[in-house]
Order: C-alpha cells, then sequence, then structure tokens
C-alpha cells in the first residue's frame, strides 16, 4: 500500500494568482466578444441599461484584475517561496539542466524514469 505525505509546495498567493488569471481572461474574452459582436438588442442603449456601457465597465475592471495578476506572479518570482521562484525552474543551473534532459526523455518516451522533484520541472 502506498503511503502518501501531504507537503506545502504553492502559497496562497499564487493560488489567488491563479484563479484571479483564469477568471479575468474567460471575461476579457465574453466582454471583448459582446464589445465587438453585440448579441443583444442595441436599442436598449437608448434606455436606462446602456449595456454596452456596462460590458465595457466590466472589460476594463477585468483588465485592471488581469494587471494585477501578471505584477503579483511578477512579485512571487522574485520573492515567493522556493517553489515558486523562477530560479526553481529555469535551466540555469546544473540541477535544472539534467531535470530539463531527463524530463525531455521521459516526455519523448526514450526513457521510464525521470528525476521527481515538488514544484515545476525544468521544461
Amino acid at each position: 500500500m502506498a503511503v502518501y505525505e501531504q507537503k506545502y509546495v504553492w502559497s496562497v498567493l499564487l493560488r489567488i494568482f491563479h484563479w484571479a488569471f483564469a477568471l479575468s481572461i474567460f471575461t476579457l474574452i465574453v466582454t471583448g466578444l459582446y464589445i465587438n459582436w453585440p448579441w443583444t438588442n442595441t436599442w436598449m442603449e437608448g434606455s436606462h441599461q446602456f449595456t454596452m456601457a456596462t460590458m465595457r465597465w466590466i472589460h476594463f475592471i477585468a483588465g485592471m484584475i488581469f494587471i494585477c495578476a501578471v505584477i503579483l506572479r511578477l512579485y512571487l518570482w522574485f520573492f515567493g517561496n522556493r517553489y515558486e521562484k523562477v530560479w526553481d525552474f529555469l535551466p540555469i543551473s546544473g540541477r535544472n539542466v539534467k531535470n530539463l534532459l531527463s524530463t525531455l526523455l521521459y516526455y519523448a518516451y526514450l526513457t521510464e524514469h525521470h528525476e521527481e522533484r515538488l514544484g515545476h520541472n525544468a521544461l
């Protein structure tokens, strides 16, 4: 029977980044499509609803959330925990170059084993 051990790798900030990034991209796509091709009746624009203005406002807010998420990720690249830093997965050290080659061989089905590591692999 396999014994599993729970390890803390990703911080709360990185999890917030991923969700903010994904939801902002989805919102930007939906509102951007609406702004380009409105699928509701455009006669509503003259009434109290201002559908296009609301969509543009939501698009603007989603863009700001997207920019904040990118800035948060850049911050975590340099000041996050050990697994979130850019130096952990860029192939600039001997350990990461070895992991890159090992992962490439494993993904190409040329070997059955690769280096197990927490966090991102170098590929």
